[in-house]
């Protein structure tokens, strides 16, 4: 198992997640023939942040994962998933509906 940079551990399906996205990453960039060094081009990202995704490593920040998967031609099957986030329970479903369109700070 592997373990996280800083001194906590991360959860096991965490780890695992990471694992299964950065070999996903690897296989798709091997397969359509691209180096690091291309993927990182085609997403805006420097070389390290393609090798840490690959590894799995939780350093990597959100956009830059999201820029990695868009590159790939992989971000249309998370949107589809994320889109589902919060709504699987009817009762969140409700409240969700019932909660207001925004908040406003207090005046000062």
């Amino acid at each position: 198992m592997k373990h996280s940079p800083d001194s906590t551990m991360l959860p096991y399906e965490v780890e695992e997640g990471l694992t299964t996205l950065g070999d996903r990453v690897s296989a798709v960039r091997r397969t359509l023939g691209w180096t690091q060094e291309d993927l990182a081009a085609k997403a805006g990202v420097n070389k390290k942040t393609v090798l840490n995704v690959e590894h799995g490593r939780p350093s990597v920040g959100i956009g830059h994962l999201l820029n990695i998967l868009w590159a790939l031609d992989l971000i249309g099957e998370l949107l589809p998933a994320l889109a589902k986030l919060g709504k699987t329970d009817e009762a969140v479903s409700l409240l969700e509906r019932s909660l207001p369109k925004r908040i406003r700070g207090t005046r000062s």
